[in-house]
């Protein structure tokens, strides 16, 4: 089964080079590479949207460990939001 999480954080103000370089360092210790995207939102350029994909028989409702690492990285910078979404199987 095809998993999602995605995990933001929202701040007024944010160090970017120092976030992006605490991303960086936790993703060095991981083979998730390949299945992490990150998104900054346009308009205000401090919330960032980090995206996991994931695949196994059964959703971890608690979240990946990855994610949980994310988002004890991502509190110091600002409000973190962490969703799991799982793919819809059926046609529509």
């Amino acid at each position: 089964m095809k998993w999602l999480e995605i995990v933001e954080v929202r701040a007024a103000q944010i160090d970017d080079k120092l976030m992006i370089q605490e991303v960086a360092h936790l993703l060095g210790e991981t083979q998730m590479n390949d299945f992490v995207k990150i998104y900054i939102n346009v308009r205000s350029g401090t919330d960032w949207s980090f995206h996991l994909q994931n695949e196994s028989e059964q959703v971890n409702l608690q979240g990946s460990d990855l994610a949980i690492q994310f988002k004890k990285v991502l509190r110091k910078f600002g409000i973190v939001n962490h969703s799991i979404w799982e793919e819809h199987q059926k046609e529509i």
